[in-house]
């Protein structure tokens, strides 16, 4: 099927460099595998999208507005067109892929649904137009994403831990993350806790067992939040959870499976980049199933809880945790 799509792209060598990032993205989806990937580049937008539901919506002015065209576009020919460039192993990886892709300039520019400018324009429900602007690269918003990747609170007297990638941070480390964790809860009486993985996409699997010989120290029980971005060594946290202390899933299917590659090697050919998948990954046994690991507890954020900033995946996860 691979050799069949090469054969079929005509003047290949001669294709401009958006164009081949096209083509590529096209190419690499085929393998159908979340960890094997061609890199292309990112360009923020200076309005958020969000897809929900199977529809698009735009944020402008504090509003939500759905999407009915992107340019000359309707909805489902433009995902359409998103999906055919994502390698997605479950179908709650293609919703976490293209929650990420609609929010990257970049793929515009590739469907040519861009002005000579670089302007997008989205025809949203009420016959109204909408203009959208890309951000240059040089005014991309910081984001320090090893600061972002665990931290903790007191909530309605349990522990409510974020626990969003897989990778220590120089500036505090695991081991003193953990501490003060456990000098926390002996200091309040705390015996339930809540885990957020969303959108834990990965890193190194091995910094969670920290984690899990705390609980297990401390006896607390708990529960943790799953959804769609929840992917690779993200993965490997529920399943510690599960086998470990058998604990309750809340949210949505996540976008890793319970089969899968992974453990990856990156590369590069003439700034173009890069990932394979070199081996493979099974926790069947744990789950007892293939495709992506089911909350026990199915909570689906929606266009309501969207618009009232309400995280109704949490509250339910509270009231669950406070009745164990």
């Amino acid at each position: 099927e691979i050799e069949k799509y090469i054969n079929s792209l005509k003047d290949f060598d001669n294709l401009d460099d958006i164009s081949f990032d096209r083509e590529m993205l096209k190419l690499f989806a085929k393998f159908k595998d979340g960890h094997t990937k061609y890199y292309i580049p990112g360009v923020l937008l200076d309005h958020k999208l969000f897809f929900i539901d199977n529809r698009l919506y735009l944020k402008h002015e504090e509003h939500f507005y759905k999407i009915t065209h992107v340019g000359n576009l309707s909805v489902k020919n433009f995902l359409g067109k998103i999906e055919q460039m994502q390698g997605c192993e479950t179908v709650a990886y293609r919703n976490d892929c293209v929650r990420r892709c609609i929010n990257n300039g970049y793929y515009y520019y590739m469907l040519n649904l861009t002005d000579k400018d670089g302007n997008i324009y989205f025809h949203i429900e009420n016959k109204q137009t909408i203009k959208v602007c890309r951000i240059e690269k040089d005014e991309w918003l910081k984001y320090n994403k090893e600061n972002n990747a665990y931290d903790f609170k007191l909530i309605d007297n349990l522990l409510y831990i974020r626990y969003s990638m897989c990778i220590e941070r120089k500036s505090y480390p695991f081991d003193n993350f953990i501490m003060d964790i456990k000098d926390s809860v002996q200091a309040n009486n705390i015996t339930k806790f809540v885990i957020d993985l969303r959108n834990n996409r990965g890193g190194n699997s091995s910094i969670f067992s920290g984690l899990v010989h705390l609980i297990k120290d401390l006896k607390l029980k708990g529960v943790a939040i799953i959804d769609n971005g929840v992917f690779s060594s993200g993965r490997w946290a529920v399943a510690d959870l599960k086998k470990n202390f058998g604990t309750i899933l809340i949210g949505e299917p996540t976008g890793g499976a319970t089969a899968s590659y992974g453990y990856t090697k990156n590369l590069e050919y003439e700034n173009k980049k890069f990932s394979v998948s070199i081996r493979f990954w099974d926790f069947r046994e744990i789950f007892g199933y293939e495709g992506s690991i089911n909350p026990d507890i199915y909570v689906a954020n929606d266009i309501k809880s969207l618009k009232n900033n309400e995280d109704i995946q949490l509250k339910k996860a509270i009231e669950i945790a406070n009745q164990l």
